[in-house]
């Protein structure tokens, strides 16, 4: 019998300064889309760690983290369903994932204006 898939919301770019922000956004995704949340951010911690134990460490607007992420989610039994981007950098990591993995997503194209 193989095991069921957990939903999962990928947050892009936290950076280390609004932590509670992060927990909000957390207990949001587990309440409205009985989801868990999936911290993507260069340089985890264990504070990063008692929120979610779902993390990936990794530059958050790197265009090609689509496959880090698969990966992950097969490992992890987790099925994404958004993209959210939490930073600037975020932006752009967010959009092109979200538009490698079939989701809803901001246009890639120009996600890079948002650092600029």
């Amino acid at each position: 019998m193989s095991k069921s898939t957990t939903q999962a919301v990928a947050l892009f770019g936290y950076n280390n300064t609004r932590i509670y922000d992060v927990q909000k956004i957390k207990e949001l995704v587990h309440n409205r889309l009985n989801a868990v949340l999936i911290l993507i951010k260069h340089g985890i911690t264990d504070e990063d760690f008692a929120v979610t134990p779902f993390c990936i460490d990794a530059n958050p607007e790197d265009k090609d983290l689509a496959q880090v992420i698969r990966e992950y989610i097969k490992k992890e039994n987790l099925n994404l369903i958004s993209c959210l981007p939490f930073s600037d950098k975020g932006v752009v990591g967010a959009a092109f994932a979200a538009k490698a993995l079939g989701l809803f997503h901001d246009n890639s194209e120009t996600a890079e204006a948002m650092l600029d």
